[in-house]
């Protein structure tokens, strides 16, 4: 299963930063900020401008642990990527219209009654939101990420695919604020 998380992992980031050939003489602006959509789910998400109104986005979200108890242990440890691309769509001199895809995987373990399983998620999602830039160097908006996925797990000698999700709802909706620097 690792193995699995880096491989993806690994093709995410490539597919991210392929094409910085296009548009090298021009100056490229590159986003850095904070995604959440509620108190407890936060993510950390960078983009980088590939051509006008065009970016590459990367996104690692920064889980969940939960430990139950301690003796027997019971708890869970879960970590998720994403990656893809987002356009611009100018609707005035600083709001956008924002859309695009991003390929996602989730990795999850967990050890209920010192019973270890394993559980790897990949998905695709569409990205659809507004962003402002608030000033020339700090960008603030809203997102969802309506997708689809599977879920293969790994419990009690079994390795086995369930939980097809398909997702769109407003508690999927996401603030962010991203600070934004030139190359």
């Amino acid at each position: 299963m690792k193995k699995t998380y880096v491989f993806v992992s690994l093709l995410l980031t490539s597919l991210l930063f392929s094409g910085q050939a296009k548009g090298q003489e021009t100056t490229q602006n590159q986003e850095i900020g904070f995604r959440t959509s509620s108190l407890s789910s936060f993510d950390i998400i960078y983009k980088k401008q590939k051509e006008e109104n065009s970016y590459s986005r990367l996104r690692l979200a920064t889980g969940e642990i939960d430990i139950g108890t301690l003796a027997p242990f019971n708890g869970s440890l879960s970590l998720g990527i994403a990656g893809g691309k987002e356009n611009r769509q100018a609707l005035s001199d600083k709001l956008f219209f924002v859309t695009g895809y991003e390929l996602m995987c989730t990795l999850r373990t967990s050890v209920v009654v010192e019973k270890p399983s394993f559980s790897i998620t990949p998905g695709i999602g569409v990205v659809l939101g507004f962003s402002y830039l608030a000033s020339d160097k700090f960008l603030v908006g809203i997102e969802t990420i309506p997708a689809a996925s599977f879920k293969f797990g790994y419990s009690n000698n079994d390795v086995h695919v369930s939980d097809l999700n398909i997702r769109f709802a407003s508690t999927y909706a996401a603030l962010f604020v991203a600070y934004r620097f030139s190359k």
